[in-house]
């Protein structure tokens, strides 16, 4: 499903950098085509990404490279801390108990 927020945010700045993207043209079809290939919150970081450095283009395997440095990838796949959080419980809980 395309992220219709940053879509919107990419043809804005489109506009104002003097490339506006026209509905129905082939730059508009390729561009959505490469969101779609992302997940809703990728699609965000990659319009923010190209955004942020002023790019024409979204040049998403570029912004994908930094989303994974970053550790979102790892973060939404890694379900770990769950098991802290229950571990920290647990201990205190035993502390309490023995006061």
């Amino acid at each position: 499903m395309l992220n219709e927020q940053a879509w919107d945010d990419w043809v804005l700045h489109r506009r104002e950098i003097g490339h506006s993207i026209k509905p129905g043209t082939v730059t508009e079809k390729k561009n959505k085509n490469e969101l779609l290939k992302y997940t809703y919150d990728q699609q965000q970081f990659i319009v923010d990404w190209a955004i942020d450095k002023g790019w024409r283009g979204l040049y998403s395997q570029s912004a994908m490279k930094h989303y994974q440095e970053a550790g979102f990838i790892e973060r939404q796949s890694n379900t770990s801390w769950a098991d802290d959080i229950g571990t920290f419980h647990d201990t205190n809980v035993r502390s309490i108990e023995r006061k």
